[in-house]
């Protein structure tokens, strides 16, 4: 896998390793995934309490005055809803594209989990694309 993906700019300037660095991948298994969602539920109730102040003041407010709040808050609770809850679903469509199993033990596939296979991944080939890089290198 190294070879063809080395082999166009290795040993030049313009040599970049493909994929993120290895201790992203470590960072993100560290990151504590309830919590994102409890805070992403979080969120969306405080959007929702914000989407019923907008309709109240829309109400109470006469048509002159109601511009350009109207169009720029809706505009922002649809936006916000619609980026709300979007990684939960394609992270289960990364595990089943990729086939990822639960470790034993385990029902669901946990993201930390995920995160420190693609670590290992990284990790690996960084090193033999590094490896690989300075045998292109010293060939030419």
């Amino acid at each position: 896998i190294v070879l063809p993906v080395g082999r166009f700019h290795a040993g030049t300037e313009k040599s970049v390793f493909p994929l993120p660095d290895p201790q992203d991948f470590f960072q993100a298994a560290q990151v504590k995934f309830d919590d994102l969602i409890k805070d992403t539920r979080k969120l969306k109730r405080d959007l929702t309490a914000c989407e019923k102040d907008v309709q109240k003041v829309c109400a109470n407010s006469s048509e002159e005055n109601l511009q350009p709040f109207k169009d720029k808050m809706e505009s922002f609770i649809s936006t916000e809803a619609s980026t709300l809850f979007v990684p939960l679903p394609s992270f289960q469509d990364m595990v089943s594209y990729f086939g990822v199993k639960p470790k034993s033990g385990d029902k669901e596939v946990a993201p930390g989990y995920v995160f420190m296979l693609w670590y290992e991944f990284s990790s690996d080939f960084k090193n033999a694309w590094v490896r690989q890089s300075k045998n292109i290198s010293k060939e030419r």
